[in-house]
């Protein structure tokens, strides 16, 4: 057998410090150090100019109702999340570490769901598991309060996203809309879905659907999940409040755990496979065009 002969040097941080890969990083000293890629940049939820993904720390615990929120706070940004029953954390994008915080009143459910209405001290959530419970968190003492019900118990697919001033809130498996005023603490109904992403009291909204607002402008959207590649935008204006149904690109594509990173304009979302087989792909959408008007471009 041919053998061939090389050799290594071992050279020293500063050495490797000269090097143009800015995106490496060495974590750690001596013997214990790794190089890993960085991902302290801004927030790389925001600033994807790495164009590639990167390993984070693990959750404390995962079950298949988990529930996460993007969260900017004293200029620090945060994933706020559910894991199991009424576990409550976060994790911080700076710092690279997740931490427990208080409980959640009650075990949460398929269909819960957290929103920021972009500023404050208060993150709300819906309970699921057939539940109307709906509550608010406080950043500042890290505690929960209780708040009105929701008209329907919140089923699998449920979902919520918070303007300044609003909460909306998809049932899940049904085609009921709710509006929640922050101020006064009323929910009202709204227009039911369009029927391609709700078709009754019974089916809408699945596993992995979302409930998305951008930070600005009057449309909030949605993908029905599941099986469906179904994708609608909520009109909030008063004088229009109504559904638009927007089709994906491929007919066959799932479109799942729908997402706004914070700033552009751009949605993202998971395709969970084509129907001709595994193949999973991740998803933008252009929703907002250079004049600031919604768009109908393809994912």
């Amino acid at each position: 057998m041919d053998t061939e002969s090389f050799s290594l040097t071992d050279t020293t941080d500063v050495d490797f410090g000269a090097g143009t890969k800015d995106e490496l990083v060495i974590n750690g000293t001596g013997t214990g150090a790794s190089l890993v890629l960085d991902t302290t940049v801004d927030d790389i939820f925001v600033n994807n100019q790495l164009g590639k993904w990167a390993s984070l720390n693990e959750m404390p615990a995962l079950s298949w109702f988990s529930a996460y929120a993007r969260i900017v706070h004293d200029n620090k940004v945060y994933i706020y999340a559910f894991w199991e029953r009424n576990i409550f954390g976060r994790y911080s994008v700076s710092e690279k570490k997740w931490e427990f915080l208080a409980n959640a009143p009650r075990s949460v459910g398929p269909g819960c769901s957290l929103a920021y209405p972009g500023s404050g001290d208060f993150i709300y959530a819906i309970r699921g598991g057939e539940q109307k419970s709906f509550w608010k968190y406080s950043i500042s003492t890290d505690t929960w309060t209780t708040l009105a019900d929701t008209l329907y118990p919140i089923r699998v697919g449920g979902s919520i996203a918070a303007t300044s001033t609003k909460i909306f809130c998809v049932v899940g498996s049904s085609n009921y809309f709710l509006e929640y005023d922050i101020a006064t603490n009323v929910w009202i109904e709204r227009p039911v879905l369009h029927t391609d992403c709700g078709t009754s009291s019974t089916a809408g909204p699945d596993y992995q659907s979302q409930l998305v607002y951008p930070g600005t402008g009057n449309f909030i959207f949605l993908n029905r999940g599941g099986s469906s590649g179904n994708f609608c935008a909520y009109n909030m204006s008063p004088l229009i409040r109504s559904w638009t149904n927007f089709k994906p690109q491929n007919a066959s594509v799932q479109l799942n755990d729908l997402s706004y990173p914070g700033s552009g304009d751009y949605l993202y979302a998971w395709s969970s496979g084509l129907s001709s087989g595994t193949l999973k792909n991740f998803l933008r959408y252009k929703f907002r065009g250079d004049g600031g008007g919604l768009t109908t471009t393809e994912w």
